[in-house]
Formats: structure tokens, sequence, C-alpha cells
């Protein structure tokens, strides 16, 4: 049954998307180094590649070298560049 699709004015068979955006992504718990790890190892055996140590350095590109590899993982974007990251 698809009562909540129907409550939501969806007719049913429909996907809902809920977005997620930056804000979603900066309030995961930057803190965790076994989160930060286990990142760049399911990133580097996707693609083959890491970072340079500079990239974690700063609490601004970390994060958002963080956010470009979770959703390069999902599929939703290709591998991280150097120009994405600003150098």
């Amino acid at each position: 049954m698809n009562h909540g699709r129907a409550q939501r004015g969806l007719p049913p068979g429909t996907l809902s998307v809920i977005p997620v955006g930056k804000r979603f992504f900066e309030d995961i718990e930057m803190e965790d180094e076994s989160t930060l790890i286990m990142l760049v190892q399911q990133y580097s055996s996707r693609f083959g590649i890491t970072f340079s140590s500079r990239v974690m350095e700063d609490e601004d590109t970390k994060q958002k070298a963080m956010m470009l590899m979770m959703l390069a993982i999902s599929g939703k974007r290709g591998p991280v560049t150097d120009e994405d990251l600003g150098f």
C-alpha cells in the first residue's frame, strides 16, 4: 500500500525525493578519524587515488573533500580533482 505517498499528494508508484544539500554533509561529525579513514579507503579502492595530506590540513578543504568523495562513491559525480578543491 502507498498510504504515505497518497498523503503527500503523490500518485501510487511514484518515487518521492528528499533533497539532501550541503548542510547535510556539514552536519556529519568530522572529528571521527575512523570515518575519514573508511571514506578515503572506499574512495581510493573505487578510483585508485588518494589525496595529499595538505588537503586535510585546512578544515574547510577537508570537509569539501569529504563531501565530494561521498558524492563520487555514490556515483553522483566522477573523481575529485585538484581544481575541485582549489589547488
